[in-house]
């Protein structure tokens, strides 16, 4: 029998204040908590899977908020989390790759905040870094304007159990389960600021290795596989996420924006849903659509899924719109019109993997899909074919797909 463990956090939402004078306290605090290599196929509302994870807490979430089913990332971590710092395509910061290093001078979300809003706001960033480079730099977080970072500068951990934390260029050993340690940091973090804050907690579950975590902190009842301790580690994400929210006093929680994602597909090994080889690392959609919930204050749409079109890098426009800056960020756009009202966002998608060895870009509209991998394109309507298993370009193409296959490629070679 399936065990449960209590869930006792309770989250308030709260109408807009129409002030046009706001003090600090009235500044919505922003908590973005990042997942590493989850996928739409591993989370409860993205998919139809009967054997999802438990995650009570972030069904409340999107119970109480929006899910985004139709979100792209990059098919690997440092990508992505280059545009969630600078709201940039990899092309316009040059990072492309695993390990690639962001240039110190991107101006990053937490700087820009800072332009507009004169020191309103304390920064912090707890987790997963990997953006410095190899060999990695201790203070590279720093450069991008945070006021404390704590975690892992590159791209993983040996173990759950066994790893080193950088905390403001001082490091120390540690052997607390990995997302417990990084939701007490968080949780002490909060607790000290005065001033409305902006906090990254970037975890590495449910990433390699697969290990047991905690007891009392999961449900899977076999854990003697990768895919049962991969399910088990997202469950504990939700159990200790619940925690770090048990422990916020109540103004806290009424006053924060809550945003969740996945930073690319699930690992080949424990993919489900898709296709064998169609997770992370490739342009396939179990390797770049990732979950996305948005929930907390002043989010009015609740228990809702919106398919509108996503990029990763769009978030960092949403959270400076939200907060009362532009509406727009590098190439990203806010879509807080889509936490009221539903609408339309873009009308089209871009991700691309570049490396030694290829040169793979993807473009997508609302219907149609075009992949090029090193000069050879697939075509796929993804209406009916999520998985895309039936390639349009293997057979004669109607005028209807002929002429969504030239849009598409007028849009990549605007872009580039």
């Amino acid at each position: 029998m399936r065990k449960i463990f209590s869930i006792t956090f309770l989250l308030f939402f709260t109408s807009c204040n129409d002030e046009d004078e706001l003090s600090k306290i009235d500044f919505p605090n922003i908590l973005l908590i990042i997942a590493d290599d989850l996928g739409n196929d591993a989370l409860s509302g993205f998919n139809n899977n009967n054997s999802n994870p438990y995650t009570p807490t972030l069904d409340s979430l999107r119970m109480k908020g929006i899910i985004f089913s139709n979100v792209w990332s990059s098919p690997v971590c440092s990508p992505t989390r280059a545009g969630l710092l600078t709201g940039k395509y990899g092309f316009n910061t040059n990072v492309l790759d695993v390990g690639d290093k962001l240039d110190e001078n991107e101006i990053s979300i937490q700087e820009k905040i800072d332009m507009v809003f004169n020191d309103t706001y304390s920064f912090g960033v707890i987790g997963k870094w990997h953006l410095s480079g190899t060999p990695t730099i201790a203070s590279h977080p720093l450069n991008f304007g945070l006021d404390y970072y704590a975690g892992t500068i590159g791209g993983g951990v040996k173990s759950y159990y066994d790893y080193s934390i950088i905390e403001n260029e001082n490091s120390y050993d540690e052997n607390t389960y990995v997302t417990k340690k990084f939701t007490e940091l968080a949780s002490e973090w909060i607790k000290s600021q005065s001033n409305p804050w902006f906090l990254w907690l970037s975890e590495i579950a449910p990433h390699t290795p697969f290990e047991s975590p905690p007891q009392g902190t999961y449900s899977q009842n076999d854990l003697s596989n990768d895919l049962g301790k991969f399910k088990s580690s997202i469950e504990s994400l939700d159990y200790y996420i619940n925690q770090l929210f048990n422990e916020m006093d109540s103004y806290t929680r009424l006053n924060t924006l809550i945003i969740f994602l996945g930073d690319n597909g699930t690992d080949n090994s424990v993919l489900q849903e898709y296709p064998s080889r169609h997770g992370k690392g490739t342009l396939y959609e179990g390797g770049i659509r990732v979950p996305l919930i948005v929930s907390g204050k002043d989010v009015k749409r609740n228990g809702t899924s919106d398919a509108s079109l996503i990029q990763t890098f769009d978030i960092p426009a949403l959270i400076l719109n939200y907060i009362g800056g532009d509406a727009s960020f590098g190439d990203g756009e806010s879509f807080i019109h889509l936490l009221s009202d539903e609408s339309n966002h873009r009308e089209y998608l871009f991700s691309e993997s570049v490396n030694d060895n290829n040169e793979v870009f993807a473009v997508k509209n609302k219907n149609y899909k075009l992949l090029n991998k090193n000069g050879k394109e697939e075509f796929y309507y993804l209406g009916n074919n999520i998985n895309e298993r039936n390639d349009l370009l293997e057979n004669p193409l109607n005028s209807n797909e002929k002429n969504n296959l030239e849009e598409l490629r007028e849009y990549y070679n605007s872009l580039r």
